[in-house]
């Protein structure tokens, strides 16, 4: 049996996968895949377990870090409110019932240069509760 934030993590890439998403499971190289944009990656995954003698409960985090170009500001936006659409309804995984957290759960979208490249970046932070 997996550690929720494993099962999680293959949760909610499969469901990204399987909506049409580019999706990376490491950071790409930006070069690489600048004409792939806009695409997403998990960038990190937590656990928090809280002591309890007689179940696994606690709170996984995950990182989702997205990326477009400079004219795909308002598509990267876009892309955040559909993951987070997709997202909203997971209520469980193989061995474990979840929940998320909206009141932790956060969405940023930033400019950032690299390689002489204006590109946004945006992130979803996701907090599920784990029972």
């Amino acid at each position: 049996m997996s550690l929720p934030d494993q099962e999680l993590y293959e949760k909610v890439s499969d469901k990204l996968i399987d909506n049409g998403m580019t999706w990376f499971s490491t950071l790409p190289d930006i070069k690489e895949t600048f004409t792939k944009m806009p695409y997403v990656y998990c960038g990190d995954v937590s656990l928090q377990l809280l002591p309890n003698k007689s179940s696994l409960q606690g709170t996984v985090s995950i990182t989702l870090n997205l990326f477009g170009r400079k004219e795909q500001r308002w598509q990267l936006s876009e892309l955040q409110q559909q993951m987070y659409q997709l997202l909203l309804p997971i209520n469980h995984t193989a061995n474990y019932r979840v929940v998320i957290d909206p009141v932790v759960t956060v969405n940023t979208v930033t400019e950032e240069n690299i390689d002489n490249a204006t590109i946004w970046h945006g992130t979803l932070d996701l907090t599920y509760k784990i029972y």
